[in-house]
């Protein structure tokens, strides 16, 4: 007679539910399982050794606590991939002075001035978005609008356009997949190990005067 295997517990269950595909597009029930398995907006995940926040208030405690450390989750992954080379030295996953020194390099890239002298051009980069969508049938704002206007942004910030335009936003993609995590299939997994591999190598070619923020063509 065989042992049937454990069953995951409920929190965990719904957790992992909202990594699905269909979460993706529609995760409000998904959050509304999860807050319900709750206390306060904490839920104990002990088959990851972890706990999981759902609440406002909790989060927002977490987030103001000294002692919460961002790098640590990426500091103890697993695996010396391409992936994860790209990911490690990201301002995201550092603390401390680390964060402080990387956020000073980009820092003067985001004043009030600065912003405010973007603003013309982030304007007409949305009215030419908003004129490409269609008008007579349901478009996805998220895919047409949403995505595409921050991405040109930093690009234009950058100095990127023409065909290293459309490599920007399928490496922002990757990345993007690679965080969420709702599909770790050999094919998507081989396709952001390509995608970091050419990303890695594109921006560690750019001659050191064009100084912090170059652009292709300085």
């Amino acid at each position: 007679m065989t042992t049937p295997a454990p069953q995951p517990a409920p929190e965990l269950l719904a957790i992992q539910a909202l990594w699905h595909p269909e979460a993706v597009r529609n995760p409000y029930p998904g959050y509304e399982r999860v807050r319900a398995l709750s206390s306060g907006g904490v839920l104990s995940v002990p088959e990851w050794n972890a706990t999981f926040m759902s609440g406002h208030a909790a989060n927002s405690a977490l987030l103001r606590s000294p002692a919460v450390r961002s790098g640590s989750m990426i500091a103890q992954a697993p695996g010396d991939t391409e992936a994860m080379r790209l990911l490690k030295p990201m301002m995201l996953f550092h603390d401390g002075a680390g964060h402080a020194r990387l956020r000073g390099l980009v820092q003067a890239a985001f004043t009030p001035r600065v912003v405010a002298e973007q603003r013309e051009l982030v304007r007409a980069m949305l009215a030419e978005l908003l004129k490409a969508l269609p008008r007579e049938a349901e478009t996805d704002l998220v895919a047409g609008l949403a995505a595409p206007l921050p991405a040109r942004v930093i690009m234009h910030m950058l100095g990127l356009h023409g065909d290293d335009e459309a490599r920007f936003i399928r490496w922002t993609q990757s990345v993007a997949d690679l965080l969420g995590g709702a599909d770790q299939s050999a094919e998507l997994m081989a396709r952001i190990e390509t995608d970091a591999s050419e990303m890695r190598e594109y921006f560690r070619g750019w001659p050191t005067s064009c100084g912090p923020l170059p652009a292709r063509g300085c």
